[in-house]
């Protein structure tokens, strides 16, 4: 009797897809995509990080993303053909994959499980801008920083016992943008939390040391 092979998942089902097209390698600090700019195609990232941001009127730059392994964009300009709001940079060195758009449109609408499984991807992707609009309602710069750090945690993090780490090429100016505040504000509470050994960081990662207390932190300053 022949067994029923389980069913591959979505990231496998992508990354088959994408294995048939042309990788190209990106050094750190490489624009992939421009404002503005009409993408070539749907890029796949095999390897490392990629940061989304914008510039204020003042020229001030505001961190939206940070893509990962196994990701995908940029889906909004794919499904509506709208120019592009964001710059799309390497954070580490990366390879992507880039795939024709309208091959993926078909890859999506006739390979099993495929588009409700996009769906909830693209709904999380939602729920983490209504996450960066939720923190940048905070008051304080100390309260949006810990926000900040809990929402890298949740995203990126991998538990190590009672401890979270994310080893992101995070930087503290990238910090900085992503919580509206300025790169000495952040140093400062970065020193306080290591202070009170709420985390740790090396050059590649930041561990909490204490979710609990940390989410505690933030709930006693309102």
């Amino acid at each position: 009797m022949n067994e029923v092979a389980p069913p591959i998942s979505f990231t496998k089902k992508l990354h088959q897809f994408f294995n048939r097209y042309r990788s190209y390698p990106y050094k750190k600090g490489e624009i992939i995509l421009r404002a503005q700019d009409s993408p070539s195609g749907v890029y796949y990232i095999e390897q490392g990080f990629i940061r989304v941001y914008s510039f204020t009127e003042d020229g001030e730059e505001n961190l939206h993303l940070i893509y990962k392994e196994g990701e995908i964009f940029p889906l909004v300009w794919v499904y509506t053909n709208s120019d592009l709001r964001f710059n799309y940079e390497a954070m580490t060195d990366v390879v992507l994959w880039r795939a024709n758009k309208e091959d993926f449109i078909r890859f999506v609408d006739t390979t099993d499980s495929v588009a409700a499984e996009l769906i909830r991807y693209i709904m999380r992707g939602f729920d983490i801008y209504s996450d960066r609009v939720d923190n940048l309602s905070l008051r304080h710069s100390y309260a949006r920083l810990i926000s900040r750090l809990l929402f890298l945690a949740k995203n990126h993090g991998k538990s190590l016992g009672d401890k979270i780490t994310f080893e992101i090429p995070i930087t503290q100016k990238d910090l900085a943008s992503a919580i509206n505040a300025t790169r000495e504000t952040v140093n400062k509470n970065l020193n306080t939390l290591k202070k009170k050994k709420l985390i740790t960081i090396n050059k590649k990662s930041i561990t909490i040391r204490q979710p609990n207390e940390l989410e505690k932190e933030l709930i006693e300053l309102y």
